[in-house]
């Protein structure tokens, strides 16, 4: 289901579609959604979509959910209250029944309410289950939410990623965007690494953490270290 540029859909769309459009289709195994640049879905939206659709989809092995958006100059995301960051940190819970995962690609680009919270959350409540996974699309380029400008970061998120990709011993292909994103740090890459380590069945990695100004030489000497035991990788970006 493609739906991108479709200005006026909004949270409601998607809670019709999870409620009465998939409620009925158990035997899917393939899912693709893309909702690119749809101003006026937010994590509302998202948490329906996972809270009240996906999570009856077991045999999914195939998740694509395109929620880019091209975000104007001057965007004011302090106007943000907190309540609206509820709805992506509800992603890994409606993940978690997903065990027959082989492919996995999430695209929240410039998406303002996607936090550490919810990476951290998606980690450990869904990522952690999906023991068959082959192929890990996670792109949360540009994504920041008020929150980050006046907190120091904690990158709580990345350090968890790392941790529970060591369950995913299948996996193949690792591509990874957190350009300019303000929560990334040192530890965060550290954490990564220890996660990298374990991947031993690794033949693609992109990773892409541009701008990201909390990290320093000390956080490449990390993945270096995690870099050295993927030796059947054949494709590298950085």
């Amino acid at each position: 289901l493609i739906f991108d540029g479709c200005k006026d859909l909004s949270d409601k769309g998607l809670e019709d579609l999870s409620c009465q459009g998939m409620q009925q289709i158990k035997a899917l195994t393939c899912l693709h959604l893309s909702f690119e640049n749809c101003d006026k879905i937010t994590d509302e939206g998202l948490k329906s979509l996972c809270l009240k659709g996906i999570r009856n989809f077991s045999q999914i092995s195939s998740l694509y959910f395109n929620f880019r958006r091209f975000v104007q100059d001057g965007t004011n995301f302090a106007d943000l209250e907190e309540s609206k960051y509820q709805g992506f940190k509800s992603l890994g819970e409606g993940l978690q029944q997903l065990r027959q995962l082989t492919s996995l690609h999430l695209n929240f680009e410039n998406c303002h309410f996607t936090t550490d919270e919810g990476l951290e959350s998606l980690s450990s409540k869904g990522i952690r289950n999906f023991s068959q996974l082959r192929s890990l699309y996670l792109n949360f380029g540009r994504c920041f939410s008020h929150k980050i400008h006046f907190e120091e970061p904690k990158c709580q998120g990345l350090k968890r990623l790392g941790e529970e990709l060591q369950q995913l011993r299948q996996l193949t292909s690792l591509h990874l965007n957190f350009e300019n994103c303000p929560y990334i740090t040192d530890e965060g890459l550290e954490g990564l690494s220890s996660g990298l380590k374990q991947l031993r069945q690794l033949t693609s990695l992109h990773l892409n953490f541009g701008h990201c100004h909390y990290t320093t030489d000390g956080g490449l000497e990390s993945l270096c270290l995690g870099l050295q035991k993927l030796l059947n990788l054949t494709s590298l970006g950085l």
